[in-house]
């Protein structure tokens, strides 16, 4: 039933993922706000729900933003941020691959591949163009896409998923996602044609109990072999 990917040889659907190891995911779709109040509303709901998360291995739980383009996020996003929200500017990394107006930093780059240490004090990560698929972040906890552009649209269901990545194995990890009203359709419709599953089922999963315990013994006794 796949139309993009046609050599799948294993298939683990991931609704079985979640209910075993991944974070259990809460989808907030959004109708009728603009851009800038999304991230209004799903920054302080991280806040409120992650701000004092620290994971067992000493990190802290993370929020993505992604942006769109890096005139967004240098001119609109970021001032917001750190003038109206009043979040501190070493809390915030700005990452992308710059441009000939706005250029990026080594500090920047070695920020991003440290976000998963104790040595990272950075809870919101606005990025431009990356970490969209095979973005390894585990104490990342929420993402947010607030507009047409913010990721390629066949892109919707990987970097949705991207904070759902699990830390402590057996841990009953949570994550959000904030998602404008076409971002939610997407992420619906990319369910549905590549899980068979969709966003009400998917918030509504719970964590499988502990597996059953089954005594081990000597088959060779058992069998009453010489």
């Amino acid at each position: 039933k796949f139309t993009q990917i046609t050599n799948t040889v294993f298939y683990y659907p991931l609704t079985i993922a979640v209910k075993k190891f991944l974070k259990k995911p809460r989808v907030e779709e959004t109708s009728g706000l603009a851009s800038i109040q999304i991230i209004d509303k799903g920054v302080e709901d991280f806040l409120k729900n992650y701000g004092n998360t620290v994971y067992s291995n000493g990190s802290i739980a993370k929020l993505a933003v992604y942006c769109g383009s890096i005139e967004r996020l240098e001119e609109e996003v970021y001032p917001h941020l750190v003038g109206k929200m009043k979040i501190k500017p070493e809390e915030i990394l700005k990452y992308h691959k710059g441009n000939k107006k706005y250029k990026t930093t080594k500090e920047a780059e070695t920020d991003f591949n440290s976000l998963d240490t104790p040595l990272s004090n950075k809870r919101i990560i606005l990025l431009v163009q990356i970490g969209k698929e095979g973005w390894d972040c585990r104490s990342l906890a929420g993402v947010i896409l607030t507009q047409k552009g913010d990721c390629p649209t066949n892109m919707v269901l990987q970097t949705s998923c991207r904070c759902l990545r699990q830390v402590d194995k057996g841990g009953n990890e949570t994550a959000v996602i904030w998602l404008n009203e076409e971002n939610a359709k997407t992420l619906d419709k990319q369910l549905k044609e590549d899980q068979h599953t969709s966003i009400q089922e998917l918030t509504s999963l719970g964590k499988e109990g502990a597996p059953v315990m089954i005594d081990r013994f000597r088959r060779m006794e058992y069998l009453n072999l010489p």
